[in-house]
């Protein structure tokens, strides 16, 4: 039998390695580690209507309630509107929060930045009452470097992950397949000092955070320099535009591998 048609497809590789024999260019870096601040954690109690005296709002280990006037310790005044009330209740002192008063609610922040935060408990015997528990809380963390993430220059002269998008762009992070023993993904943390090569113009595989198409333009996350796909004119919120690099040849879902060009096909 005659073989009379045959199939000709892209063999993917690694992820932080040249994708093709186009034009490159790279620097070599030493890769330096951050760090992500703590955040404190948020969340809010709003209601329908006005309180009456003995009701009753709990914010971690302290119940606040209700009275008609002449507020003690741990207690409030009930206004002559909503709005009046939970100004009475944003003004009380609470150990572990502060309070900021909104036309129908309070919104309680954690005094303590980091994820405990989440586990303060927000209750009301109001029934109608809305309440969004604690979240966002994060506690301080280290980031170690990542091959095929994407990287500036810091106010210090350090090649980082992310950074912010006035930083000088380096680009992406390669290996150029140097690594023998285990294949190089992108969520590979290496030591802070690892050389590598620092990519800024050519075709690199990816790993996109986000789904993508051909010509779609690519933005970094400006903490962990992961790569994503965006379309339209602005780079998504918490993200850099990559200057003059889109996504080619192939689309993909997010966490699969692309073929992203750096400046220029």
């Amino acid at each position: 039998m005659v073989q009379t048609v045959v199939n000709i497809f892209q063999a993917f590789g690694k992820s932080g390695t040249y994708a093709d024999d186009s034009p490159r260019r790279d620097t070599t870096y030493a890769l330096q580690s951050g760090s992500t601040a703590a955040i404190a954690a948020f969340g809010s109690i709003s209601f329908a209507a006005n309180l009456s005296a003995n009701d009753t709002v709990t914010i971690g280990e302290t119940t606040l309630t209700a009275v008609a006037a002449d507020a003690g310790d741990d207690e409030f005044v009930v206004g002559a509107n909503l709005a009046a009330t939970v100004a009475n209740i944003a003004a009380v002192a609470v150990t572990g929060v502060t309070l900021a008063a909104t036309a129908t609610g309070v919104i309680v922040a954690a005094t303590t930045a980091g994820a405990a935060g989440n586990n303060i408990a927000l209750a009301s015997s109001v029934s109608s009452a809305t309440i969004v528990a604690m979240h966002g809380g994060i506690d301080a963390g280290a980031l170690s470097p990542v091959l095929a993430r994407f990287y500036t220059l810091d106010s210090e002269g350090k090649c980082i992950m992310g950074g912010s998008g006035s930083n000088l762009q380096l680009g992406v992070a390669m290996n150029n397949g140097m690594a023998s023993i285990a294949t190089v993904e992108a969520t590979l943390t290496v030591p802070a000092g690892t050389v590598a090569d620092v990519c800024s113009f050519g075709h690199i595989f990816i790993k996109s955070k986000t789904s993508f198409e051909i010509g779609y333009k690519a933005a970094y996350d400006t903490t962990t320099g992961e790569i994503s796909a965006y379309t339209g004119d602005s780079a998504p919120a918490g993200t850099a535009t990559i200057e003059g690099a889109e996504f080619i040849q192939v689309s993909g879902s997010a966490g699969e591998v692309g073929i992203l060009s750096l400046n220029g096909k």
